[in-house]
């Protein structure tokens, strides 16, 4: 299910379920999101883009859902695109959670380094306003 489109984007973040990819699109995270609905789901993704970036829920090291994400990221690769798996850290937690319980600031730190403004022609300007507030409270 898509959530939200961004041709502009050479990269696609696939959710688990419509939940975290909506958490996603509303913490501002910039780029395509789709929800797979289901992680088994996740490896039937067939479009074009090279990059992708997997949010998966952090279900605990023992988790069989971890090894269904390693498999759909080991299918991604044989077909020559980027992927990047990311998770929140706290066990039994989605994205959801992470957006409810630390706010939009904690969601987009997660996807810090897939979050290139220099690469859309036009960014978001809240986003520019947020991502500069960032950077002064880093200091």
């Amino acid at each position: 299910v898509t959530l939200q489109h961004d041709a502009s984007s050479p990269r696609i973040f696939i959710a688990e379920g419509v939940e975290t990819g909506l958490s996603l699109k509303m913490a501002g995270v910039e780029g395509s999101i789709v929800a797979s609905m289901g992680v088994h789901n996740i490896k039937n993704y067939t479009g074009p883009t090279k990059e992708i970036i997997l949010c998966a829920d952090n279900d605990g090291p023992d988790a069989q859902t971890n090894g269904v994400i390693k498999q759909a990221a080991e299918h991604f690769r044989t077909q020559g695109k980027s992927i990047f798996i990311v998770s929140p850290k706290t066990e039994g937690q989605d994205f959801n959670d992470v957006l409810k319980d630390e706010g939009t600031r904690s969601v987009q730190s997660y996807f810090k380094e897939h979050m290139r403004p220099d690469e859309h022609p036009h960014p978001n300007p809240e986003r520019l306003i947020q991502q500069k507030k960032d950077r002064e409270m880093e200091r």
